[in-house]
């Protein structure tokens, strides 16, 4: 029986680690946060293999992230939360200061350079599988002469 629930947890990791393979996340950054401030926006692309949906977003130094996504119309900026968002096939989806982020909200502790900030992507595939894909953001100094990577 021990080797029966063994050879199922494996199994059942494997499967989660090939689904992870199907998506690549690059540039993943977010702004270091200034005193008193309990938002913040996280940057980065993704890829996905396979048809998905970015169906759920978390993050432990947050009491809520969503995914936001940005219109300008003439001076009018106008921000609307999405439930899930689709992932097409070997499209690269950008998530910038101009459109699509994810949102944090209620900061826990203030976001310092040089620290990096987890948070996870909950992916639903085409075929009904779904896989959790815990992420790493860089915290870069808000002051743009400060960063390196401009």
């Amino acid at each position: 029986m021990k080797i029966l629930l063994f050879v199922c947890a494996l199994v059942f990791a494997l499967s989660g680690t090939a689904l992870a393979e199907e998506l690549k996340i690059r540039n993943a950054w977010v702004d270091e946060s200034s005193p008193g401030q309990d938002t913040a926006s996280i940057q980065f692309v993704i890829t996905s293999k396979k048809d998905a949906k970015l169906v759920e977003v978390a993050s432990g130094m947050s009491k809520n992230v969503e995914i936001h996504h940005m219109e300008t119309d003439g001076a009018t900026m106008t921000m609307q939360k999405l439930n899930e968002l689709d992932l097409p096939a070997k499209t690269p989806v950008a998530f910038d200061e101009n459109g699509l982020h994810l949102m944090l909200i209620g900061l826990r502790k203030p976001l310092e350079v040089g620290h990096k900030l987890p948070f996870a992507l909950t992916v639903k595939f085409a075929d009904g599988k779904t896989t959790l894909l815990r992420v790493l953001a860089t915290i870069k100094p808000r002051d743009k002469e400060k960063r390196t990577d401009l």
